[in-house]
């Protein structure tokens, strides 16, 4: 690991603040109070899961090491601005709001973000075959944990993250959900990092004229025979709902069972187009719509359709984390190597996650930004202890056997 003047600073000023803490406390011992009487045993109420407390405040950086920052800032800075622009693919939600958000970043640093937007599933072979032909495009891309972790860390078009962030805001973990940086490639945990946290009741959207979301307590009672032919689900099997489908594998309550059965049982409708799935839904030729149809359901919802993708509870199996199109990284072999590592450090930042939150309607794992603007069924509740999908050092093995489980169940069916 390669030691910066700054990082070194940092390290002395840190040590010399807790020197300071540790000589200064009161070596009067505290009194030690009589033991009460007795009491009668009662029972111990059972203690109700909450976002973990946040650490003692990290120690701030002595000036000097302050200004070595701000200088080294600086110098990223000018050199980025030298460049001009930052070649972006931002997919999903980011990429639909970042046309009306990104204007205060450009204004701010003068450095223009030239992006594009759409699906990561149909953006990665393209990008792969530009660099096939010695195209180098892109600088930065926010999109989903597949195709970054299976296709484009092997394939050399992502490199290192980690390495390239120095803002002190961005490396306290004290301000990030869960008091860590969320990284998501197991085990290296340097490539892709994670910066959607939004929290999720069922997962499930229904639509509000033929479905009373009370019926529904737990996954398992989608099972109830009364669904089926109810229901219709964006393909487990192809990259955007992969995520879904680990949750229901990996939750100990749920697992293969229960996935099996959902496939085979329920005569679902499987579709390609969230778009479609959820404007049937709201037509009434489906209840309930499963696997990723969220955002466009929340679309017809603001136009006044009679659906809805919030549960008024969280189900008896419990809710996740998911950060679905809201992973970040860096390519390899970037046009704008300063614009790309002053964006990464910003875009993690507190400003760049509100402009996140801002543009995608979803809840950033930064805990120490204001809410505003985001969507209230992506506010996560802090009442509740979510299932951080990805996170796991065996998440791509449990993905794959998720995956195996699904097709098998649909080829029986004929699907």
């Amino acid at each position: 690991m390669k030691w910066t003047r700054l990082s070194m600073v940092l390290i002395a000023g840190i040590a010399g603040a807790l020197l300071l803490v540790a000589c200064g406390a009161d070596p009067t011992p505290t009194p030690t109070p009589p033991p009460p009487p007795t009491a009668t045993p009662t029972p111990v109420p059972v203690a109700q899961p909450t976002e973990a407390p946040a650490p003692a405040p990290t120690a701030t950086p002595t000036p000097d090491a302050m200004a070595m920052f701000e200088a080294e800032k600086a110098d990223l800075l000018a050199a980025a601005q030298e460049e001009g622009e930052l070649q972006a693919f931002f997919c999903c939600a980011l990429g639909d709001g970042t046309a009306d958000h990104i204007r205060g970043f450009e204004d701010k640093y003068r450095i223009k973000v030239v992006f594009s937007g759409g699906s990561s599933r149909e953006q990665a072979p393209k990008v792969i075959a530009e660099r096939e032909a010695g195209q180098y495009t892109l600088d930065v891309w926010s999109g989903g944990l597949n195709p970054a972790i299976p296709t484009l860390i092997p394939g050399g078009v992502i490199q290192p993250l980690k390495p390239l962030l120095f803002f002190p805001e961005v490396l306290d973990e004290s301000g990030w959900y869960d008091n860590r940086l969320h990284w998501f490639d197991q085990p290296d945990n340097e490539y892709v990092i994670g910066w959607n946290g939004s929290g999720t009741t069922a997962g499930i959207a229904y639509n509000t004229d033929l479905v009373d979301p009370n019926e529904i307590q737990s996954f398992w009672d989608l099972l109830d025979p009364k669904w089926k032919g109810k229901i219709i689900i964006r393909d487990p099997r192809e990259v955007g709902s992969s995520g879904t489908t680990a949750f229901y594998y990996m939750n100990e309550q749920l697992g293969e069972e229960w996935l099996t059965r959902m496939m085979t049982e329920m005569d679902l409708t499987l579709t390609s187009n969230a778009r479609q799935a959820a404007e049937q839904l709201a037509l009434g030729k489906f209840h309930l719509c499963m696997w990723a149809c969220g955002r466009e359901v929340q679309r017809l919802e603001r136009e006044g359709q009679p659906v809805d993708d919030v549960f008024p509870h969280i189900l008896a199996e419990g809710a996740s984390i998911s950060p679905g199109g809201g992973a970040f990284y860096v390519l390899d072999r970037p046009p704008n190597p300063n614009a790309q590592k002053f964006f990464a450090n910003w875009f993690l930042s507190r400003e760049g996650q509100i402009f996140a939150q801002k543009a995608s309607e979803s809840q950033s794992l930064r805990t120490d930004i204001p809410t505003d603007g985001v969507n209230p069924a992506s506010i996560r509740n802090p009442d509740v202890d979510y299932f951080i999908l990805g996170s796991q050092t065996d998440y791509q093995e449990q993905l794959e056997s998720a995956l195996t489980v699904v097709r098998d169940a649909l080829a029986s069916v004929g699907k």
